[in-house]
């Protein structure tokens, strides 16, 4: 519901997916790398998708690292 240059009761999330990478570094050098963040992750499922569907929209790369953007589209 689009209501006055904003959206109602829409909700903002950011979930991860690990990379193949990211999988092979060892207990400690997760908890080495997530040390260094400005933020703490919370764990946790990904987001039920609804009535709706995922697209593929952007990426994103810098430094021979790419970011797939994805933007849930409602039916």
């Amino acid at each position: 519901m689009y209501t006055k240059g904003r959206v109602a009761e829409a909700t903002y999330f950011n979930f991860l997916m690990p990379s193949a990478k990211w999988n092979r570094l060892t207990a400690a050098q997760e908890a080495e790398f997530e040390a260094g963040l400005p933020f703490r992750r919370t764990p946790g499922s990904s987001p039920v998708d609804g009535n709706g569907y995922w697209l593929f929209d952007h990426g994103y790369s810098a430094g021979g690292i790419r970011v797939a953007r994805r933007t849930f589209r409602p039916r």
